[in-house]
């Protein structure tokens, strides 16, 4: 019996250290998904000298909003989340950029500031702070339709 156990343990180590070695090295952080085809637009000014790319971006779909919490919260920026800051989360949009953000249900519309990332549910594309939503006239609704422009080109490194 004890053959038996010391061949399956010969047998399983060098295995299970080979397994484990693969997963070894450093890690980087995953990079930001790229955009949809449908809604990314080619850049409109290239900077060559220190290679950055200047992009306008305009996108259409449902946006949200959050900030209703009891504890406080960072955002992705590691700024506190803050519900009465004009504010938003975009899945991949530069911290920092500057969108017009436009009610396509009331027309009402307000500059916003990204320092998030989300929002996380499907079909969204945007999920603004609470006062934001009371700005653009859906903080009842919870949910409506919007388009998102850059009001000067995001700055994105080659």
């Amino acid at each position: 019996m004890r053959s038996r156990h010391a061949a399956r343990t010969l047998f399983l180590y060098p295995i299970a250290a080979l397994a484990l070695s693969a997963c070894a090295g450093s890690y980087a952080p995953f990079p930001n998904p790229t955009p949809p085809d449908d809604t990314y637009h080619p850049p409109a000014v290239q900077d060559h000298s220190s290679c950055v790319e200047r992009v306008t971006f305009t996108e259409e779909g449902e946006a949200s909003w959050y900030g209703r919490t009891k504890k406080m919260h960072k955002t992705a920026s590691g700024a506190p989340l803050d519900p009465n800051a004009p504010t938003a989360a975009h899945k991949y949009l530069p911290m920092g950029s500057k969108v017009k953000v436009t009610n396509l249900v009331n027309g009402q519309s307000t500059t916003l500031v990204i320092n998030d990332r989300g929002p996380f549910t499907k079909g969204r594309i945007l999920d603004v702070s609470q006062k934001s939503a009371r700005d653009l006239g859906f903080l009842q609704a919870g949910i409506t339709r919007v388009r998102i422009e850059t009001t000067e080109p995001a700055k994105i490194d080659c």
